[in-house]
């Protein structure tokens, strides 16, 4: 007995399955409404998309509809690493893990952005980018561009030392823009890139970045005085005092950093940035007692963070230097800041031991140039990625 499509309808609406995909046009609703659904949590509403998502659970009755509950599988998981269920969506993942071989080119770029996020949240940067790169690889074959896929290389890359390419990251998020309606914060944005040209050694146009950011941070947080606002406004002022530090103009730099720490609190990991900002900046003046202090300091914040425990203990090294406190340096913290992607300490601790080793009353031995090709390496690897400035 053939069954009206309409007697059909009514059939999935009393039984409160009304989105199960029995026609090609219930198909292409479903489709919709999965798209729906991914705009809901890229748009962080969070609540209806709940609403959405249990509606659209019902697929899991109809496994042969394998393409659809691939989709909802992978947009189920962006939707629980969005909000906090990290381990429920690394299960929902693992499914896939041994099956990417059966996936299209949309379904991989969404799962490789979604492991992605998973170790994003995990803070592990390196698997992050990794699996990011994946997804952005497969733009180039004609998938749609996601802002949120470039903020997060952006991010990774600003993390990992890469401060070319997060340049170019973040300057594709903001051609983006017209087009994608996604929210981004253009605060952070700009002092990301302040941040970044810093390093490159362009301070003006690093000035220039922070100039458009403080006063939409402040007014943030004079509006709203959340946590976050109030971390981003001490990371912009943190920002200027480390231009002031490059410019050897200290004593500004030191009350852009006292400003900073009105809003950095010592539970933000910002914090440890700071303080060894403010430690740079006593060691650099010679100042040894402010300097040890700091050092003190900062090497007790940082007990449990090898890589800023290394940092600290470079600029105790600063503060003490002799020969066998260089070779140190050399031998064994340089090379532990270039492996683990920390470029742009590692420069300054290079350009210091290579003046170190000039300025000794003696003619220049081998390890001059020895640290001038580790200047140039470094060099090198921030410069990975090609940019027009």
């Amino acid at each position: 007995m053939k069954i009206h499509e309409d007697t059909l309808e009514l059939i999935k609406y009393g039984l409160d399955v009304e989105l199960l995909p029995f026609f090609e046009y219930d198909r292409a609703n479903y489709r919709v409404m999965l798209d729906r659904f991914h705009n809901m949590i890229r748009a962080k509403n969070w609540e209806d998309a709940k609403v959405l998502h249990d509606k659209l659970a019902v697929i899991e009755i109809f496994q042969f509809e394998k393409e659809l509950n691939v989709l909802f599988s992978l947009f189920s998981s962006r939707f629980l690493l969005a909000t906090g269920e990290v381990e429920k969506a690394d299960n929902v993942l693992c499914t896939f893990d041994d099956k990417l071989d059966s996936l299209n080119q949309v379904q991989l770029y969404h799962y490789y952005f979604d492991k992605g996020l998973f170790y994003f949240l995990k803070s592990d940067c390196k698997s992050a980018y990794d699996y990011f790169l994946k997804a952005y690889d497969l733009t180039e074959y004609g998938l749609r561009k996601y802002m949120e896929l470039y903020h997060y290389l952006a991010y990774c890359c600003d993390e990992l030392g890469y401060v070319i390419k997060s340049i170019t990251f973040i300057d594709e998020v903001k051609l983006l823009k017209s087009v994608d309606k996604t929210i981004v914060d253009e605060i952070y944005l700009d002092n990301l890139l302040g941040k970044n040209y810093r390093r490159l050694g362009y301070i003006q146009k690093s000035k220039e970045y922070l100039d458009k950011a403080y006063p939409m941070a402040l007014e943030n947080y004079k509006n709203d005085a959340s946590e976050y606002n109030k971390n981003l406004l001490g990371a912009v002022l943190c920002n200027y005092g480390c231009i002031y530090i490059k410019n050897k103009t200290f004593h500004i730099a030191n009350e852009y950093l006292d400003k900073s720490s009105n809003y950095i609190t010592r539970e933000n990991p910002l914090y440890l940035e700071l303080i060894y900002q403010k430690t740079l900046v006593s060691v650099t003046m010679k100042n040894p007692l402010i300097g040890s202090k700091l050092i003190s300091e900062g090497k007790e914040l940082a007990k449990n963070n090898e890589i800023y425990l290394k940092m600290f203990e470079a600029l105790d090294i600063m503060l003490n230097i002799n020969d066998d406190l260089a070779r140190k340096m050399e031998t064994e913290i340089i090379p532990y800041l270039m492996e683990n992607n920390c470029f742009y300490p590692a420069l300054d601790y290079a350009m210091f031991i290579r003046n170190y080793h000039k300025g000794k009353l003696r003619p220049p031995t081998i390890r001059v140039g020895d640290i001038s090709d580790v200047i140039c390496t470094i060099n090198d690897r921030m410069h990975e990625g090609e940019i027009a400035i």
